[in-house]
């Protein structure tokens, strides 16, 4: 069996685990109230916060297939809590594409500042500047091209920040060794 297709085993099988999905809910819970609290919206289509620490460690410690079905749940669950505009699907593909390749990048690896940032300009290039910018024009009437350069030039500076925040958290949690008692547990919990 290859390396990529036990990652996709393996983060499926985090679905299964109690401690995964307990988590899973507090980080969700830990997201939903910092969005609501610390997110600053700069204009229309620029939004500033820490609100998605919590779930970039979700991706980091349960894997694609997991981080991919949080990401919608996610998404899903920030909307009917304080929704900001209609519901649109597009939005929830982004969270979930975001899940999937900060898993991807994050499961099971050493997490390394390089590393981080390579994932951050990836997710950022593609969720954030194609997606995202695409369905803020389906939804806006605006010109695709006409909101690139705002977004681009709000990603390019965010992305270093982003990437040396999160290291620098996760690099503060794994020093009171929270995260290797809590894969110690998720795996005594899984096996049979």
């Amino acid at each position: 069996m290859n390396l990529k297709t036990s990652i996709f085993r393996d983060s499926a099988r985090e679905l299964t685990k109690v401690s995964s999905l307990t988590a899973c809910s507090m980080l969700a819970a830990m997201a939903v109230v910092l969005k609501m609290t610390t997110s600053v919206t700069l204009g229309p289509f620029i939004r500033i916060g820490f609100y998605d620490i919590p779930a970039q460690i979700a991706y980091m410690l349960f894997g694609p297939v997991t981080g991919s079905l949080f990401g919608g749940l996610l998404d899903l669950v920030e909307f009917f809590v304080k929704p900001e505009g209609a519901y649109f699907f597009g939005f929830t593909f982004d969270k979930m594409l975001a899940g999937f390749l900060f898993g991807m990048f994050y499961y099971k690896k050493k997490l390394t500042f390089p590393r981080i940032l390579l994932a951050e300009g990836v997710e950022r290039g593609i969720v954030n500047l194609f997606f995202n910018t695409l369905w803020l024009s389906v939804l806006y009437g605006k010109g695709f091209l006409a909101l690139l350069p705002e977004r681009a030039l709000s990603n390019v500076i965010s992305w270093p920040l982003y990437s040396i925040l999160f290291f620098c958290v996760v690099r503060a949690i794994e020093s009171t060794g929270v995260f290797s008692r809590f894969r110690n547990a998720s795996m005594i919990s899984g096996r049979k």
